[in-house]
């Protein structure tokens, strides 16, 4: 861990030179800011992996969803428009509730789910992610422990879809429609980080072509008042 770190380091400040130069141009300051939080990232890992309990090293803080996927999105959108031909959309909505969660872990769900829609459009395609709060739509309940509504996060790509014999087994381990190189983990761990904050995730095929993968996060009063969901 040690020895990684080192290099990491010193990319980390080669990085913020560059971001000073840049800076009376007010060029590429984003992507330098987004660059430096993905190496802390990294970072973060690796001392995650090397503690003896990886929950030791968790720290939550409140998250704003919009925020991290706007972040990705300016990031990737080149990259994949050149050399993958995807084209990415958004539909955000405003306003939204925060959660309590690692932002790294939030990062994690969603890269993992974008690199699933890329590889399945491999001759390109289209991307679309969407946000919104839906709010249950029953008698308020008082009780703060119990969500007043949800928080879901919709990945939905024009694809080559799920195959219908691993369709109903998608996020258990080792399963993958992919070639050699494959663990079958990603999905796996992404419904692990997501069941770990109280919430789902759900795939179907579309009608068309493609694949719709739907997170959802419980959504307390809380969350609008201190942005806090408790434990």
């Amino acid at each position: 861990v040690h020895e990684v770190n080192t290099p990491l380091c010193i990319i980390k400040n080669y990085i913020h030179i560059l971001g000073d130069k840049l800076a009376k141009q007010y060029i590429a300051q984003d992507e330098i800011r987004i660059i430096k939080e993905e190496i802390d990232r990294i970072s973060h890992l690796l001392t995650k992996l090397h503690a003896s309990s990886p929950e030791t090293s968790k720290k939550d803080e409140s998250v704003n969803i919009n925020t991290v996927v706007v972040d990705l999105f300016k990031i990737l959108k080149e990259p994949l428009s050149t050399h993958s031909r995807v084209n990415i959309t958004l539909d955000l909505e405003n306003n939204l509730p925060l959660i309590l969660a690692e932002k790294g872990s939030i990062k994690q769900i969603l890269i993992n789910l974008l690199s699933n829609s890329v590889e399945a459009m491999p001759d390109g395609g289209r991307l679309h992610i969407q946000t919104r709060y839906v709010y249950r739509n029953d008698d308020r309940n008082l009780d703060s422990k119990k969500p007043n509504g949800s928080l879901e996060v919709t990945v939905r790509d024009n694809g080559v879809g799920i195959p219908p014999e691993i369709e109903s087994r998608i996020f258990e381990p080792f399963i993958s429609s992919k070639k050699k190189n494959h663990s079958g983990m990603g999905l796996s761990i992404v419904q692990n980080i997501i069941q770990s904050l109280h919430g789902t995730i759900t795939c179907s095929n579309n009608k068309d072509s493609g694949a719709t993968f739907k997170i959802s996060f419980p959504v307390y009063d809380s969350a609008f008042h201190d942005h806090r969901i408790p434990a």
